[in-house]
Order: structure tokens, then sequence, then C-alpha cells
């Protein structure tokens, strides 16, 4: 019977253990399974086998671009200048141009897919390029590099391979240009090198284009006109244009492409103040079907940097008149239609006043003034007096049309004649002079009311 109050007391503590351990327990149930794992990874007392680092490649190129440029392949592409894992590249860091030959011509399809990226991979060999500055290191970096197409033929050891043997299909036994190339970019520095970009096919055009003849560019007072003689050469129908500020880089793609056969093509584009440089190049697009097919250009025909300024004039008015009013004469005129026409000025000449002697004026239309006196033979009116000056009368902004001319009297005549000016000041020939006119009598002031008016 002793026992049980013993048993009971130690019952009852063991209870109470368990409630202060509990909260313990329940914290450290995570820990437990989340250790669980590594001590059965452990446990078993023998050494599992060995984990493969994660991979830490240079970053793929990206945004790769391929063109045949004459006898040259141009190769374009933004280039991360970093690594997929936490180290940073190790210099030198430098783009490769990757090639493979196929072992058959039209083995030209496919090459973007997984299986045949590993081929390609495996099989192409490279050829490097110069290496980023050290500064350029941790940033992307945006370039265009260029491998003569004759080394694509070269013998080639790839560099995985211990045993001196050419590519397939690289040319062992001829410096040729191969017939068909697929190509790709790639990022390596001292340590590896990246996967390659997308790939793309290369038929080199050989011989390669020639360059354009007689490319020119030649301001007009609505852009600039860009010319060229049509190439003779049947393999480019086309010609491409690039155009840019001359603050700009020269971007890769064309600014427009049009039939050769054309000849020219005008910017329109320009604005009076640009300094413009334009290159130009005869370009034979894809013609093969393959997605990524590179196509061929010449080398590029280029000019000096055009400074494109407004020294071109307006258009001259038309139907020029001078029309007698009351103490006044106005001028009419119809605008010369030009966009940037920014005012008019107008200036007249006054009808000499008869000479000493009592000599008339001469005459407008030429005849000469007969002498009073009878004692002098008649002569022309030029040789008797100088012409009239022209004197400013108004200067009227566009799109206003015509001028009010007060400052007259009745007893002289007047012609007139409009010079319009662009915004840049340039002037256009006059217009006129107007027919000889003179203004009317001013109208006298209204009577005034006599007395008594209006009761």
């Amino acid at each position: 019977m002793s026992s049980d109050p013993a048993r009971a007391r130690l019952r009852a503590a063991l209870g109470l253990l368990a409630l202060a351990l509990g909260p313990v327990v329940l914290a450290l149930g995570p820990v437990v399974l989340a250790l669980g794992p590594v001590v059965l990874a452990t446990g078993c007392g023998h050494r599992g086998h060995p984990v493969a680092p994660a991979p830490s490649l240079p970053a793929t190129p990206r945004e790769a671009r391929f063109r045949q440029r004459g006898g040259a392949l141009d190769a374009a592409a933004t280039y991360p200048v970093e690594r997929l894992g936490p180290r940073r590249l190790k210099p030198p860091a430098a783009p490769a141009l990757l090639y493979l030959v196929p072992r058959s011509p039209g083995d030209l399809t496919g090459w973007d897919t997984p299986a045949r990226e590993r081929e390609f991979v495996r099989d192409a060999g490279a050829w490097g390029f110069p290496a980023f500055d050290d500064a350029a290191v941790g940033s992307s970096v945006s370039r265009v590099d260029t491998l003569v197409l004759e080394k694509l033929g070269e013998p080639r050891v790839h560099p995985s391979r211990r045993h001196l043997q050419p590519l397939p299909g690289a040319g062992a036994a001829t410096t040729e240009t191969p017939k068909a190339v697929v190509v790709a970019v790639a990022l390596e520095d001292a340590i590896g090198r990246s996967l390659p970009s997308a790939r793309a096919v290369l038929r080199p055009v050989v011989p390669p284009l020639p360059a354009l003849q007689g490319f020119a560019a030649t301001p007009e007072e609505t852009g600039v006109r860009l010319a060229w003689t049509p190439p003779a050469d049947t393999r480019a129908p086309k010609v491409a244009v690039w155009r840019r500020l001359a603050s700009e880089s020269e971007a890769w793609d064309p600014w427009r492409v049009v039939d050769a056969s054309a000849g020219s093509l005008l910017d329109e584009t320009a604005r009076y103040g640009d300094d413009l440089v334009y290159a130009a190049a005869a370009l034979r697009e894809a013609t093969g079907g393959e997605a990524g097919e590179v196509p061929a250009i010449s080398e590029f025909s280029r000019v000096d940097t055009i400074a494109f300024r407004d020294v071109f004039p307006p258009l001259p008015p038309s139907d020029l008149d001078a029309v007698a009013e009351a103490g006044a004469v106005r001028v009419f005129w119809f605008p010369g239609g030009s966009a940037d026409e920014a005012r008019a000025r107008v200036e007249r000449q006054v009808e000499a006043a008869p000479g000493p002697a009592g000599r008339a004026a001469p005459d407008p239309a030429g005849r000469a003034a007969p002498d009073p006196t009878g004692s002098a033979a008649p002569q022309p009116a030029d040789s008797a007096a100088p012409e009239p000056p022209w004197t400013p009368v108004a200067v009227v902004d566009a799109p206003e049309s015509y001028a009010l001319d007060r400052d007259v009297v009745p007893e002289r005549r007047y012609r007139y004649r409009v010079t319009v000016e662009d915004r840049a000041g340039n002037p256009a020939a006059p217009a006129g002079p107007s027919p000889w006119v003179s203004p009317r009598p001013p109208e006298p002031p209204p009577a005034a009311p006599g007395p008594g008016a209006g009761r």
C-alpha cells in the first residue's frame, strides 16, 4: 500500500516535466527536420560520391548578328562581361568567332536546336578577337569584330583535342573559302568559354561584291540628295544606306534599303543645322531561306560630313500690283509658296520731279521729255537722269501679302517692288517693279454743319 502514493507522485512529476518540455520539443521540430538529410548522408560512416561544382562559365553573348562585308565577316554582339557564377571574369577576356563547316553542304538546318548545339560546341573551330580593356570587365560591351573570310578555310586544331588533326570539313588541304559555314560568337576568359550565341548560316559571296561608284551627297532645299552609279553586278540588286549625325556612332542596321537601279535617294528627314554622315553599300540579301542566314554587302562608300544649312532662297512672289487710293497707294502680291517664308520687304521708286530750267521728268516708258525752250534735241530718258533709288516702305510678316503706302502726294508717280525672305534671312529675287501709279487726292473732310443745323 505504501508504494501507491510514491507511484502517484512519480506520475505527477513526469506529467509536469512533459508539460515543461513540450514547447521546447515543438520549437526544435523544424531544426530536426532540416538536419535529417544531413544525418542520413553522413551518418553511415562512408564517404559519398563527389558533387560537381556549379558551372561558372562566362555569360553567353546577346543580340549576335553577322554580315559579309567585302571579303570579310563582321560579327556584332553585346557581351555581358561577367560570369553566371559568383566569380568575376579573369582577364584577358575576349570575344571569339566559332565556326563549323558542315560535312555536307546541304546540312544547314536545325543548328539552333539543343542537340545540334552540342554538336556545334564539340566540333566548331574558333578564331580569337582582340581582348577587352581591363576597365570594361564588369560591364556589358557592344562591339563589332571582323575576320577575313579566307581564314575560315585554313586548317584549324580543335582546342579540346590532343592530336593535331584539322576540324572536319575545315579545308585541311586547301585555303579556299568554304561554300557554307555555320557561325556564332562566344565570350572567353583565362579560364573558360561561354556557350555559343545563336547560330547563323554564312554562304560566302565569292568574289566579293564591288563597292558602289560615284556615291555623293548634295544638299537641296528639301533635304540631302544621295546619288550613286547603279552597279553593273547583278548579284546586288539593292543598295543599303547608313545615316547618322556626326556626333553619333554608326548603327549596324541600315537607315534605308532601296533598289540599286534608282540611282538616288532624297533624305527628307534632314533638318537645317544638322551635320550628317552617310555611307552606302551594295546589298545582297539572304536568299537561301534558312533562318539566320547572313546577308552580304560591299565595302562601304562614304562621304565627308555634310553641313546641312539653309542657304536656299524662297520662291519670289507673283502678280505684283499697285492700286491708287485716296491719299495712298495699296500694294498687292501673291506669296511664292515657300514653307519657310518669313517676311516681305516693300520698296518704292519716286518718279523724278521736273529738273532745272523747266526740264520735265523723264517719261516712265523711256521716251524723252520735251524741252520747253526747244534748244536741245530729244534725248533718251536714261541719259537725261539716273534711275531713282529704291527706298523702304514697309516690312510685312508672312502670311500677309499687301502693304499701304500713305507717304505719297498726288502730284508724283510711284512704282514698287517686293522682296521676300525666309527664316534664315535668305532673300528671293525681287518681284516687280509694278506699273507707275499716282494716288488720288485725299477726300475733303465732311463740311461742318451750318448755323441752325439739326433744329
